[in-house]
């Protein structure tokens, strides 16, 4: 599963609308440069119980398996690519059904990390959320110290 090749978008703005991102370039990949990918992406950096709508900031993307790792490069200037490398982190799993999973998911999911955290005298960070419509599973990544 590590380390992932990510290709994304840095987005600013609500959480609630990065859908139209992440299906841009879901697209993108499929019908201009024909790489296929089951694993979309967000890595959510600051909490929207702090920060406003409008300066919220994450990584939209996708996740690209190795056997494309040549064709990477036809995507420089269009689209971020970086590796996240193998890390220490806490994670969770959830059903992932529909579009509704996601907001399920988000509803419970979120609370018992932030129990987790508190209860064991974590720093929370930046939490990615994995959607894999293979494993039909979404998994909450977040990184620890």
């Amino acid at each position: 599963m590590w380390p992932y090749t990510l290709v994304y978008e840095a987005y600013t703005g609500d959480y609630n609308t990065v859908g139209p991102v992440m299906d841009k370039l879901y697209n993108w990949l499929i019908d201009d440069v024909q790489i296929k990918t089951d694993k979309w992406f967000g890595i959510y950096y600051d909490d929207p119980a702090v920060v406003a709508k409008e300066q919220l900031r994450s990584d939209i993307g996708v996740i690209v398996d190795d056997q494309y790792s040549s064709e990477l490069f036809r995507l420089q200037g269009k689209y971020a690519v970086k590796t996240r490398p193998k890390q220490q982190a806490l994670v969770a799993e959830f059903p992932y059904q529909s579009q509704l999973s996601i907001i399920a998911g988000v509803m419970k999911v979120y609370p018992e990390l932030n129990k987790y955290v508190i209860a064991n005298n974590l720093q929370m960070r930046e939490v990615m959320e994995i959607y894999d419509r293979t494993a039909k599973k979404i998994f909450y990544v977040m990184p620890i110290k």
